[in-house]
């Protein structure tokens, strides 16, 4: 064997290993014939000039290219060989792989060289001793080279050197080990947790300092979900789960900063970071979060916001100068600020210390002039708070300090300091003063209306105090009456010793009214002088009294109430902005005080309303249940029965005898002559004449045949006989009957008829027996006039009528479902019929259109056209269309075929496995150019099959299409048969109806198609067999169809005596043939 550099051969069945980028290298390089090489007939320069140009960039490949044949001595190498082993390329050529990587390192590589060698690709890591140098991590990949007869004629290696990544490894290990131990050790918390699509989440893992931040241990957050979100504040909970949608949901890193309540009850700050990764085996996203308790940040940054605030408030408002007081020249020097702190111009040059002393009220020159004599003494300084006379007659408030500066021979020279004017900050003293007084009073107003839940006292207590906290000349309540268009006074306050105005009751109009009608619509009126309100009513109140208003509306939720209304005297002060908020607060705390006075009083009014409901309804109970008894024995009784002269027969004779009346009848209407006829009669005495039969016209009662016409059920109390009967009970002549009058009252639910009791007057229930809203018939009970009808002896009349009506109902139903069974049968035919004559009637245009569709290409190519790609798209469209039509032409024939069952069986017995290897063959080279997986389970013995392997060959070409179709790349397809024992229980309990067509007494074999990596939902699995249907949404690889391919092959499998079913779990799906050994015509004959 020559020891020369091996050929590079291109692997049997494999695609060429180059990169696109190589090839281009390979195409684009200058092509030269390498010395040495032999050459080849036909084409056999440019083939070297490849491999040259391919032997070159193997070369520069950063990793170790070879190839070892199958007596495993090396036939080519790249440079970098050379560079591992220190040794040229050309002295290892023929060499054994043994002899070139050394003993150790080929003992650990031989189990997946022999691997290679018997066909399997393989894949490894090692770290492998070789010969020259110290032990080396490597990636090993080995692919075996097959012949043109499929042999292994040996393998190419690709060994690449990871001791980087190694290194990496270990250190990001031991970086991950130091990390969690300093976590563990630091006050923070390590979780971990799966997040889902919809923001739900399972923990993982967290860490033993979740205790120290939150409180709670980490097995107590890990055994409670919801714990630690239950926790967060809800501005912030709700903060978090938009973060995880928006960024970790999308893969992107998240800060953020929280509040979470301790265990012990304390809100605390929390800052988290959190990454997430995609996990798609888990179909969620990764997370790992740390968090830390930054609390005390917090509360120093709050501080420092708090100082930093005051600071710039301060520098804001304070208006500070600084002076200098030269005890030499008695000369006073000032800043500009100074200036305009005691208001002067610059211009008119720095005033005296005598004249600045009188700037300042007597009391306060006394102690500044004090002040600076004893800091010029004894060098003391000072802080003192003085009051400025300003030119306009205005009081300033200045903060003047002073300090002393005193030379090397211990004498004060000069006093220097600096003077602030806190004006606004002592007003603002005394307004904080003021208002915290005022806040003081109101909250005792508050107090005081809230001790009571009497709407008098209230009302009292409120305008009373008002008056007095305001200094107000009048206070009242008002409630508005929208239903009356007024306003009623509720109560009214005037100081003692004052006469009083008016007096509760008095009613305000609202037309007209434009303060009324402002309040009617929650607004706040506020008037400096009543005598400009318009409307006559509330010009004659300010001729009675001038006087500044303040009209608060009482607001209860979004409706006005009332309103509260303050009154003073307009010698008095305009209203000031803080007793209009008094006002509005106190009307606030009124308005709640009204509503829970309210619902007070509605909830005695309810409970004394319920005690009295529920001793009326448990009497009414206890009817209800005796007659709900009486109602469930002519139930039972009436329901079950298709008759319906049995069905009103018993309705009227339980209700006669149950309900005790004198007479109970069943009739039925004929709108057509207008009458109605007594089929069915109950008579309480055997003496009493029998009205079965009668006919009574409608003109009888017509009032009552309208209603129960209606719908509706009629009570009658008559003065005289009714139409058709006599006192005793005996017919009355029509003509009598035209004489007799009823009086009635009716309502929206009934028609009731009473008048004034006379000899024997006569209480009559009138109720319809209603179907499908037509009225077939009613029930008629008489009664003596002193006995009405009670509304549960009513109640049960009406029950027993619709049960009437439902037992009508389902007899005619019943006619009427075996009429349209019949019906529906011959629409069935007419349907197939349809189809079969439509797919027909297409066919031969389809036929047309695609042959002109190819001879129009003809006839565009020999033109020269057809080199456009669009026009070639376009044909390419069209044939395929064309075909797909086709094909669904064909396949309602054949369902049309099958479902007319009129093509013989052409029976052949055939072995089953070979059969079943011959039609999957086309089927194993697609699954190889998908990526799939597909295996054969067969029966190794022979097993014949006598059945028409046509049908059963379009059915498993069906299946494997479907499962080569739908199965994802790398997931497995496999095919198996075998005999199997089918007992008739199991058969007769099988979901599928195609399953029963089997006979149990002969033998049976079964094919399943499994497919991994889809599911059909276990709802969907009978419907996917019927015609034209789709799984909705169950197709990710948007494939086309028509959903006759499953209809299509059950009906072939229940031709040929067959069943077709589908089952399934998690992971996989299974499509199972079931068919007999032998058709039943000839398993008989066997038999026999």
């Amino acid at each position: 064997m020559s020891d020369r550099p091996f050929s590079l051969p291109q692997p049997h069945g494999l695609p060429n290993p180059l990169t696109p980028a190589a090839r281009a290298l390979t195409e684009d390089a200058v092509p030269e014939e390498p010395d040495g090489l032999p050459s080849h007939p036909s084409g056999e320069s440019s083939l070297g000039s490849h491999e040259l140009k391919l032997q070159k960039l193997l070369d520069s490949l950063p990793v170790c290219i070879s190839y070892v044949d199958a007596n495993q001595r090396c036939r080519f190498m790249n440079r970098t060989y050379e560079v591992w082993m220190e040794r040229r390329r050309e002295d290892l050529y023929g060499k054994s792989v043994r002899e070139v990587i050394g003993e150790a390192a080929y003992q650990l590589a031989a189990p997946f060289i022999e691997q290679a060698l018997s066909g399997k690709s393989v894949h490894y890591e090692a770290e492998l001793p070789y010969v020259i140098g110290k032990p080396r991590p490597v990636s090993v990949l080995l692919v075996p080279d097959w012949d043109e007869t499929q042999q292994v004629r040996g393998y190419y290696a690709l060994v690449t050197d990871i001791s980087d990544r190694k290194a990496l490894e270990h250190t990001s290990k031991q970086t991950v080990l130091q990390l969690q131990e300093v976590l563990n050790r630091a006050c923070a918390a390590v979780t971990s947790f799966r997040l889902y699509a919809d923001l739900s989440w399972d923990y993982d893992y967290r860490s033993p300092g979740s205790e120290a931040l939150f409180g709670y241990s980490a097995e107590e957050l890990m055994a409670d979900q919801q714990l630690w979100m239950s926790r967060l504040l809800p501005d912030d909970r709700q903060k978090i789960l938009t973060l995880n949608q928006t960024q970790l949901l999308q893969g992107e890193p998240v800060t953020y900063e929280y509040r979470f309540f301790h265990k012990d009850g304390s809100l605390r700050w929390f800052s988290s970071a959190a990454s997430s990764f995609y996990s798609p085996h888990d179909h969620c996203w990764r997370v790992t979060a740390v968090d830390i308790d930054i609390s005390h940040r917090k509360q120093t940054e709050e501080a420092l916001r708090q100082s930093q605030t005051r600071l710039k408030t301060a520098q804001t408002v304070a208006r500070i100068g600084n002076w200098e007081f030269d005890l030499e020249t008695r000369r006073i020097t000032w800043s500009d600020q100074m200036y305009e702190i005691h208001g002067l111009e610059r211009a008119q040059g720095e005033p005296s210390y005598a004249e600045l002393l009188q700037k300042f009220v007597p009391e306060d020159r006394m102690r500044l002039d004090a002040a600076v004599s004893n800091a010029i003494a004894l060098g003391q300084p000072y802080v003192l708070d003085l009051r400025l006379s300003q030119p306009n007659g205005s009081i300033a408030y200045l903060e003047s300090r002073g300090q002393a500066e005193i030379d090397a021979s211990g004498r004060v020279v000069k006093l220097y300091g600096t003077t602030q004017d806190i004006t606004e900050r002592k007003q603002l003293e005394i307004e904080l003063k003021q208002r915290s007084q005022r806040e003081q009073m109101l909250n005792q107003v508050i107090q005081a209306i809230r001790q009571s839940l009497n709407l008098p006292t209230i009302f009292e207590t409120a305008v009373r105090e008002t008056a007095a906290l305001l200094h107000l000349s009048s206070v009242s309540i008002v409630k508005y009456l929208a239903s009356e268009a007024c306003w009623l006074l509720q109560a009214e306050y005037v100081p003692p010793g004052s006469p009083a105005r008016h007096r509760p009751g008095l009613r305000i109009p609202h037309r007209g009214n434009l303060l009324a009608e402002q309040l009617a619509q929650g607004q706040l009126v506020q008037l400096s002088d009543n005598r400009q309100a318009g409307g006559s009513f509330n010009q004659a109140l300010a001729a009675e009294m001038p006087a500044r208003w303040l009209l608060v509306p009482l607001k209860i939720g979004e409706a006005v109430w009332g309103s509260f209304s303050l009154t003073r005297e307009l010698s008095l002060d305009p209203w000031q902005d803080w007793e209009v908020e008094v006002a509005q607060a106190v009307a606030d705390q009124l308005a709640i005080a009204i509503q829970q006075s309210e619902l007070f009083h509605q909830v005695q009014l309810l409970n004394t309303t319920l005690e009295t409901q529920v001793q009326r309804r448990t009497t009414q109970l206890q009817q209800a249940i005796d007659l709900e008894a009486r109602l469930k024995r002519i139930t039972d009784k009436v329901r079950d029965s298709l008759d319906e002269h049995q069905i009103l027969q018993t309705a009227v004779t339980e209700l006669g005898m149950g309900l005790g009346v004198e007479r109970c009848q069943a009739g039925i209407y004929d709108l057509t002559t207008q009458t109605l006829t007594i089929y069915y009669e109950y008579r309480s005495h055997a003496q009493m004449v029998s009205s079965q039969g009668l006919v009574l016209p409608l003109i009888d009662l017509p009032e009552v045949h309208r209603a129960v016409l209606a719908g509706q059920f009629v009570q009658v109390c008559c003065l005289e006989t009714l139409p058709g009967l006599s006192a005793t009970g005996e017919s009355t002549p029509p003509e009598t009957a035209h004489r007799e009058r009823l009086h009635r009252e009716a309502d929206a639910a009934d028609v009731e008829v009473a008048t004034h009791l006379t000899e024997q007057p006569v209480a009559l229930l009138v109720c319809p027996i209603l179907h499908d809203q037509q009225v077939l018939g009613s029930l008629w009970l008489f009664k003596p006039g002193q006995e009405a009808f009670r509304e549960l002896e009513t109640r049960l009349v009406q029950q027993v009528a619709n049960q009437c009506a439902i037992a009508l109902r389902q007899s005619r139903l019943y006619q009427s479902a075996q009429r349209q069974v019949d019906e529906l049968a011959r629409l069935n035919h007419l349907k197939d019929d349809f189809l079969n004559t439509v797919s027909h009637e297409l066919r031969s245009p389809m036929s047309s259109i695609k042959m002109s569709a190819e001879m129009l290409e003809i006839l565009l190519q020999r033109k020269g056209v057809f080199d456009d790609p669009q026009i070639r798209q376009y044909f390419k469209i069209l044939q395929s269309e064309c075909d797909r039509e086709t094909r669904l032409i064909n396949d309602l024939l054949d369902l049309s075929r099958l479902t007319a069952n009129t093509e013989p069986l052409l029976l052949t017995t055939l072995e089953l496995r070979s059969w079943i290897l011959h039609v999957a063959e086309p089927f194993v080279s697609r699954a190889r150019s998908q990526q799939q997986n597909l295996h054969f389970h067969l029966p190794t013995e022979p097993l014949f099959v006598t059945t028409d392997f046509s049908y059963l060959e379009q059915v498993l070409t069906e299946l494997l299409q479907n499962a080569c179709k739908y199965t994802p790349t790398d997931e497995t397809i496999c095919v198996s048969a075998r005999l199997e024992d089918l007992e008739l229980e199991a058969l007769e309990n099988s979901e599928t109806e195609s399953a029963q067509l089997l006979h149990p007494a002969s033998p049976h074999y079964a094919i399943h198609i499994t497919n991994t990596g889809i599911t059909i939902p276990e709802p969907e699995r009978d419907r996917i067999f019927e015609k034209f249907y789709r799984i909705p949404n169950s197709d990710p690889w948007k494939h086309g169809g028509t959903g006759l391919g499953l209809a299509l092959a059950r009906r072939r499998v229940e031709q040929i005596h067959g069943s077709l079913s589908v089952s399934g779990d998690r992971h996989s799906t299974t499509f199972t043939i079931r068919l007999p050994l032998l058709p039943p015509d000839l398993s008989a004959e066997a038999e026999e």
